[in-house]
């Protein structure tokens, strides 16, 4: 999905040090029980797309007692909209996820009933009446670029909701949110043939036994049908590092019954290890790297993790 820098502020996220405010405009808040409010700049990075630059509030959290950032819930609703996510407002308490985009898998257990909330507070929910599942303090302060009273949240409650029921990655770093919306995946439903490619100065491909071809191409295709995308932590690989062979982990490659070829391996980084050309494979736990053309999806397939990492599958291959 394609995103279009649009104008309107937001973010940061947690509690923020005071040099990173810089500069502040004070605003009087709406809310009697709320102290001073500022104004501060900050970047809201959306992965693979050009930043873009905001104005959000900082003011004290009632919950916590510290400084934090405050988004206003429309912004909040024009970002989820560009990751494809519908919302409503109720202008009052509820901020409510009426569409996701086609193939997201969201967290809906363990949910309580929308209900009446105390005076100052918030939620968010998915499917109206049906679930609740973050409470926040709310602010209703003046917009420092209209002027009129608008309805603020803590990016640290909006983010909590984004990362366990939207399933997106939520990270603040220096002044910067960055979001990573959750990527479609439709698992395959059928396999041609399938080899493993595995780590070696000469590589070697190893095809199932034959008497194992139909357990394995199941299996497989069982293992992808449970996974969940997410993203890679990990640091990425260290700039111009040469090897004599593959050393990364195996590599499952499949062919599909339209020809397509999708090539499957547990989510890896390579880093050098101080100036003697010593280097470390790094790897994200329980996460595949699922490359298919020129995209590449990251996959929480546990399973799937190990039975590549750790060469589960050399019981029931053999070299073509």
């Amino acid at each position: 999905m394609k995103f279009q820098t649009v104008a309107f502020r937001v973010v940061t996220a947690g509690v923020v040090a005071a040099q990173v405010l810089m500069p502040l405009t004070a605003y009087a808040a709406s809310n009697t029980n709320s102290p001073k409010i500022q104004s501060a700049n900050t970047t809201l990075a959306m992965a693979g797309h050009t930043p873009l630059h905001f104005e959000h509030i900082v003011a004290k959290d009632p919950w916590s007692g510290k400084a934090t950032s405050w988004v206003s819930v429309s912004d909040l609703q024009k970002v989820l909209q560009l990751t494809g996510v519908q919302s409503t407002w109720n202008n009052a308490t509820t901020l409510n996820i009426s569409s996701t985009p086609a193939g997201w898998k969201l967290s809906t257990n363990s949910a309580s009933s929308v209900g009446n909330l105390p005076m100052g507070e918030m939620q968010f929910s998915i499917g109206g009446a049906q679930h609740e599942f973050i409470r926040s303090p709310k602010l209703v302060a003046r917009d420092p670029v209209s002027g009129v009273d608008i309805t603020y949240v803590p990016v640290y409650y909006a983010g909590l909701f984004l990362q366990h029921q939207l399933r997106m990655k939520a990270t603040w770093e220096g002044n910067t949110w960055s979001l990573f919306p959750q990527a479609t995946f439709s698992p395959i439903t059928s396999i041609q043939s399938l080899m493993i490619d595995s780590s070696g100065a000469v590589s070697i491909e190893y095809v199932p036994k034959t008497s194992e071809t139909t357990s394995v191409t199941q299996q497989v295709l069982s293992w992808l049908k449970s996974a969940t995308t997410t993203t890679m932590n990990l640091s990425p690989s260290t700039p111009g590092l040469r090897f004599e062979g593959y050393v990364g982990p195996s590599r499952l490659l499949i062919t599909t019954a339209d020809k397509s070829q999708i090539k499957i391996h547990p989510a890896y980084t390579i880093t050098a290890v101080g100036k003697q050309g010593k280097y470390q494979v790094n790897y994200e736990p329980n996460v595949v790297a699922y490359v298919a053309g020129n995209e590449t999806t990251y996959l929480n397939a546990p399973k799937l993790y190990t039975w590549l990492k750790n060469n589960q599958w050399q019981a029931e291959f053999t070299t073509n």
